[in-house]
């Protein structure tokens, strides 16, 4: 069902990551999250702190791919974007925030 919603919001699901995921996957990843927070920070109905902030974040992640980064880089990144969109996600208008965040996060947590 959360699938469901994160299509229908973003029109594609969240890339899949193999384990341990690759340098091309956390990319895609990545990307993904970039083209949420442009979103989020285009939706009007969104308070204006929230949009500011989805834009830097959307620009941050640019300027991270840009720099070619190390995995360590990427999966840095994703979690801070998946703590961000939980963030953004929750209670606000897209409920596909949350669920896109959390697997960002789950798929680039290292084993302990």
């Amino acid at each position: 069902m959360l699938g469901a919603l994160i299509r229908e919001w973003l029109g594609r699901a969240p890339p899949a990551l193999s384990a341990p995921p690759t340098h091309g996957a956390l990319r895609r990843l990545c990307r993904y999250h970039a083209r949420l927070f442009r979103r989020a920070a285009r939706e009007p109905r969104r308070p204006a702190a929230q949009r500011r902030r989805a834009a830097a974040q959307a620009r941050w992640i640019r300027g991270v791919l840009r720099h070619h980064p190390l995995n360590d880089d990427l999966a840095r990144t994703i979690r801070q974007s998946a703590d961000l969109l939980n963030a953004l996600g929750a209670g606000t208008l897209s409920p596909g925030l949350a669920g896109a965040a959390g697997h960002g996060a789950r798929e680039t947590e290292k084993p302990a």
